[in-house]
């Protein structure tokens, strides 16, 4: 009787798994067993010193696991700065990366690599840097800035993109009074707060090979753009570029 009870079991068993007394266990929802999403938002800057006013680029990222996204693709507007969600489910607990990627549009080349922290809800700036004329490329990646927000001011930060040019410290002043910046490190981003009723600032950047850049950055032309938002100044190719950190 046993011997014919097991041979039930072992029959009905593939098509009813809560049969009492089987050992079956209770049907499972294959989208259960998916891991969470890591969500990320990317925005990519084409820094690249070409004679073109048009992007040649392409920039993805890709998971460890080779799955795909697409974060700078067919744009044609330079320097701007594209934002883009990225969902990753293919993670690695112990390798949470993504490969970043900057990639010729004809040729379908890739001319220079990155990597970046997986990191859920984290907001990363990538850029694309180089020459078109010399070939040489470049992908920085880092993430955006924490905002402080203080009464009566406005945030500003610095990002010095020439800095792999020059070796030593580098400095910035704002404005001809105020003291030196150090701004040589890509590490954390230093918020100064601005005044509410600026036109314009000036910048001076002192290299310690005493090379000196000198901008005037202009402010947007509506108060109520300046004053309610932060900003961040990108150095690149030795010019000054002002961009919402949050556009």
């Amino acid at each position: 009787m046993n011997v014919l009870r097991s041979l039930f079991c072992f029959v009905t068993l593939g098509t009813v798994s809560t049969l009492l007394g089987c050992g079956g266990s209770s049907p499972t929802n294959p989208e259960a067993t998916l891991p969470q999403p890591q969500s990320m938002v990317i925005r990519t800057f084409d820094f690249i010193a070409s004679p073109s006013e048009y992007t040649e680029t392409d920039v993805i990222a890709m998971s460890l696991k080779g799955e795909k996204h697409d974060l700078l693709k067919n744009q044609y507007s330079r320097h701007i700065g594209y934002s883009k969600t990225v969902q990753f489910r293919d993670t690695d607990d112990l390798v949470n990366l993504l490969n970043i990627e900057l990639i010729s549009r004809n040729e379908q080349q890739v001319l220079a690599n990155t990597q970046i922290e997986l990191v859920d809800k984290a907001r990363y700036w990538v850029f694309s840097l180089g020459n078109t004329d010399t070939d040489d490329y470049q992908l920085y990646a880092r993430h955006q800035p924490n905002v402080q927000p203080v009464d009566g001011k406005v945030p500003v930060f610095i990002l010095d993109l020439d800095v792999h040019k020059h070796i030593g410290k580098t400095a910035v002043h704002i404005g001809q009074q105020s003291p030196p910046i150090d701004i040589s490190s890509h590490g954390d981003f230093k918020q100064i707060n601005m005044s509410k009723d600026l036109m314009n600032f000036d910048l001076t950047v002192n290299y310690s090979d005493t090379t000196t850049l000198d901008c005037t950055v202009w402010t947007p032309e509506k108060d109520s753009v300046w004053n309610d938002s932060a900003w961040v100044v990108f150095i690149v190719n030795e010019q000054c570029h002002l961009r919402h950190v949050d556009q």
